[in-house]
């Protein structure tokens, strides 16, 4: 009995060698697979393992943050009399006028709407307001709001006989 004793031991000195062997093997196989994942675009691993975003990342965050202190509200008008979308209307469409506010709203990117899609409408862009985000937002929803108190606007209802909340290029009041 004492042989055989003798001999398991050394088995499990060999069982544990093997083991811990093992663990070495996929600590490093695992430490290897998590170096060698793609970080994304944008995202740099740092020297000390922790992460931070790439220098190109920064610059486009602090162009955005500069974007929005130079915004500015524009007015969508009718360019010529007839037939225009009216998101709140039964009919889908109303008369304007030229010159009539089809839509009210703000943009802190001047390339907010192309040529094309501008003639397609039917419309002229014009902005009266700049501004940054916060103050744009203010006073473009100061003249959504307002729309039924404009001049114009007892015009668009006897024109149309319909009472609208808000232009008719203006799907909500956001």
């Amino acid at each position: 009995m004492v042989k055989s004793n003798s001999t398991r031991k050394p088995k499990t000195k060999s069982k544990r060698k093997q083991h811990l062997t093992i663990m070495l093997l996929l600590g490093v196989f695992a430490m290897i697979i998590y170096y060698s994942l793609p970080l994304p675009k944008g995202l740099e691993r740092n020297p000390d393992g922790t992460y931070s975003p790439s220098p190109e990342r920064l610059s486009k965050k602090e162009n955005e943050k500069q974007q929005l202190d130079n915004c500015e509200v524009y007015k969508l008008t009718a360019i010529e009399d007839g037939n225009y979308i009216c998101w709140n209307c039964p009919t889908g469409t109303i008369y304007l006028k030229t010159g009539m506010v089809w839509r009210y709203g703000y943009t802190c990117n001047d390339k907010r709407y192309r040529k094309v899609q501008l003639e397609r409408w039917g419309v002229s862009y014009t902005p009266f307001f700049w501004g940054n985000s916060t103050e744009c937002r203010k006073v473009e929803k100061d003249f959504i709001y307002g729309y039924p108190g404009l001049p114009e606007y007892i015009e668009v209802v006897n024109l149309n006989e319909i009472y609208l909340l808000r232009p008719p290029g203006n799907k909500e009041d956001d």
